[in-house]
């Protein structure tokens, strides 16, 4: 578990959004957050059900937007980006 005890050293913010349009994005969604919770010793998200953010994505096969429902998850990690 990372050390949560102060914000010295090299912080990252990381945002993901994450899909959440059937019962099987819900479920990866719900796991996501856990794993990111236990991973950095906590995290903050929007509501899986009902969601809270749409986004919008080009379908350029059928040459329409397509709505997506969305979560998102963001976290603090005890390391800064591009450190490897």
């Amino acid at each position: 578990m990372a050390d949560a005890s102060g914000f010295e050293g090299n912080w990252s913010r990381i945002n993901v959004f994450l899909p959440i349009n059937t019962a099987q994005e819900r479920l990866a969604a719900a796991r996501a957050i856990r794993v990111v919770s236990h991973l950095y010793g906590g995290a903050t998200h929007s509501t899986i059900r009902p969601h809270t953010f749409v986004g919008y994505w080009w379908d350029g096969d059928t040459g329409r937007w397509v709505r997506d429902a969305q979560c998102w998850l963001t976290t603090d990690a005890p390391y800064a980006i591009g450190q490897a």
